[in-house]
């Protein structure tokens, strides 16, 4: 005799809603509610499919829709019934409605709505609307009317999306015309310096292919780069002595340029070699060093290459051909990084590097040297205001991180930034 013992078959039960495939045995832990006889019929309309004879049965996932009044208007169905919250303590309990008065409205109203996508419809933010044969042509008309509105915003405020100040707005179409390109993709081109916003978020708000925007950055970078260097030189003496700040005119009223070095993130190189060439002990990362000159007034005067962030400032300084830039008889005002510079003594007999005096770990600073040491970093602190504008640059900031692929162009990145610096008001208003 076989004592195997035999489970009685029983169909699952299955929520009613179209696009829903849950079942007891598939989702054990979801409630299941029997839909009663009597509001089988109108459930079934509002969700659009046949009422069958067999019991059917809702997932409590599609009990808790507060869309009863919203979908009766949609359908025309006059509200007479409205779904009490269940009774929900056991899989066994089924649900019972229960007729109200229209003018006693819940706080909660459940109703199901009608979750069966036709091909005419497309999801909202705002539910679902519904599209004829002209969608795309009303689709390209809002995405052509969302560009304008995007490069109408870029207009008005070019400097905080462009870093350009908008008295020389002119100057994007006079490159443009200059080279032979399109004004559109300049403006693409700074934009992408000024926000670092990816490739993917650029395509969005200009409705362009990613791609696209990628060759239009890289192709615009070298020609932006040739045209801003000419804003970048070294004014002569007068002209300096003429925008002079005052705190420079009572002791240091022949400094030329004052110099420092910033630093800017990249990407982990996969060579080791190159790993080690810009691996930064100050910054503790990966990084690509600049050196930057200034005039006392803010003007940029001097931007270095790129080097790795494992190069001294005096090996930059000395390698970076700043010292041909010079004048004879220069006067430069640098960090204590910038020890003795073997290079400006040697070409400038007359040059003068000031720089705070040394300090030596069992000697005590001269009142002298504390005074000047406090009077230099005084001064030389117009350098860091300086590279904090082109920090505005979101690209260029000490974490950016640049991506590998944009390694080649981050030195013409640099000087464009550079070139729109000077191009803003002076960093001293009051000379």
């Amino acid at each position: 005799m076989n004592t195997n013992t035999y489970k009685l078959y029983k169909d699952p039960k299955t929520c009613f809603i179209p696009t829903c495939s849950k079942t007891d045995l598939k989702n054990p832990d979801l409630k299941f509610f029997t839909v009663r006889k009597e509001l089988k019929q109108r459930w079934c309309q509002l969700v659009g499919r046949n009422c069958p004879n067999r019991a059917l049965f809702c997932c409590a996932d599609h009990l808790n829709i507060d869309a009863a009044i919203q979908c009766d208007k949609r359908i025309g169905v006059s509200n007479k019934f409205v779904l009490a919250q269940p009774k929900t303590q056991t899989i066994a309990t089924q649900f019972r409605g229960r007729k109200i008065k229209e003018s006693v409205m819940p706080s909660r109203m459940m109703q199901l709505p009608n979750t069966e996508k036709s091909p005419n419809q497309s999801p909202s933010l705002f539910g679902t609307s519904n599209f004829d044969s002209s969608s795309s042509a009303q689709q390209e008309d809002i995405e052509k009317r969302g560009r304008e509105h995007l490069l109408k915003i870029i207009t008005n405020k070019p400097k905080m999306f462009l870093g350009l100040p908008k008295s020389f707005w002119w100057i994007i179409n006079f490159i443009a015309q200059e080279c032979s390109c399109l004004a559109f993709h300049i403006i693409i081109c700074l934009f992408k310096l000024k926000n670092n916003d990816s490739f993917a978020r650029m395509s969005e708000e200009f409705q362009m292919a990613r791609s696209t925007i990628r060759l239009v950055f890289e192709k615009n970078v070298v020609v932006l780069s040739t045209y801003f260097q000419n804003c970048i030189y070294l004014p002569p003496l007068s002209e300096i002595k003429k925008n002079l700040p005052l705190a420079f005119k009572i002791r240091y009223s022949n400094v030329q340029c004052i110099i420092d070095c910033f630093e800017i993130q990249i990407e982990k190189p996969s060579d080791p070699e190159k790993q080690a060439q810009t691996w930064s002990q100050y910054k503790s990362c990966n990084t690509m060093k600049y050196l930057i000159g200034c005039t006392p007034a803010g003007y940029i005067s001097f931007i270095s290459q790129g080097y790795g962030g494992r190069t001294s400032d005096k090996a930059i300084t000395e390698n970076s051909g700043f010292v041909d830039v010079l004048p004879l008889n220069a006067v430069i005002m640098a960090d204590r990084g910038f020890k003795e510079i073997e290079s400006l003594k040697e070409s400038h007999q007359n040059g003068k590097l000031l720089r705070p005096p040394s300090v030596f770990a069992n000697q005590k600073m001269t009142k002298k040297d504390v005074i000047k040491t406090k009077v230099i970093a005084s001064l030389r602190v117009h350098v860091e205001r300086v590279i904090r504008r082109l920090r505005e640059f979101h690209m260029l900031k000490p974490h950016s991180v640049v991506n590998n692929k944009h390694l080649k162009y981050l030195d013409d990145l640099v000087i464009i930034a550079c070139g729109l610096s000077n191009l803003q008001n002076p960093i001293i208003k009051d000379v």
